[in-house]
């Protein structure tokens, strides 16, 4: 008998996409409106200008906020990781251009 050169086990049921790209997944208003106050928070306690957040929220939603300005709200760990992969994505570009 032939060994098996994989521990996959095939079961019958549907298949789901797992994490992978977010870009085409609708977000609700009110979801958008925290984000984008998160992110207000983050600028606010890191001395950025409120442009800052602006911007953070069209690269992440690729539209400019709709919404009034939200009051800032301490920032939670999914827009800290958010901002902190802008900030690696825009390190390694610069290395890019530099060499």
């Amino acid at each position: 008998m032939r060994a098996r050169r994989s521990e996959v086990i095939e079961t019958a049921g549907e298949m789901h996409e797992l994490g992978g790209n977010n870009a085409n997944r609708k977000h609700s208003a009110e979801y958008k409106a925290d984000f984008y106050a998160q992110l207000l928070g983050f600028a606010e306690a890191r001395g950025y200008k409120p442009g800052y957040a602006f911007f953070a929220y069209k690269d992440k939603f690729g539209v400019q906020p709709s919404m009034t300005k939200p009051a800032p709200q301490t920032p939670k760990l999914e827009v800290i990781n958010f901002l902190r992969s802008r900030q690696i994505a825009r390190a390694k570009m610069a290395q890019k251009v530099a060499a």
